[in-house]
């Protein structure tokens, strides 16, 4: 009987750590789903900032533009 009980006793302290780590695994993959929301929303910052810059500054080339280095022939 004090067998049985001690084992029992044990498997609860066991279920008990494996509930908690199933926790805290939790926990950590809805911080990472946060984080990368994060990350998600500065790299749209980012490009904002760098779309409007290329706009303020005359736009994209275009592959219409002819450039000097198209008439090098070697």
């Amino acid at each position: 009987m004090n067998t049985s009980q001690l084992l029992l006793d044990y498997m609860d302290k066991l279920q008990e750590f494996f509930e908690m780590i199933d926790y805290y695994v939790d926990k950590a993959i809805e911080l990472f789903h946060r984080a990368k929301e994060w990350v998600e929303k500065i790299l749209e910052y980012i490009k904002q900032g760098i779309d409007y810059v290329v706009d303020a500054i005359g736009g994209r080339f275009s592959e219409t533009i002819e450039l000097p280095e198209d008439y090098i022939f070697v």
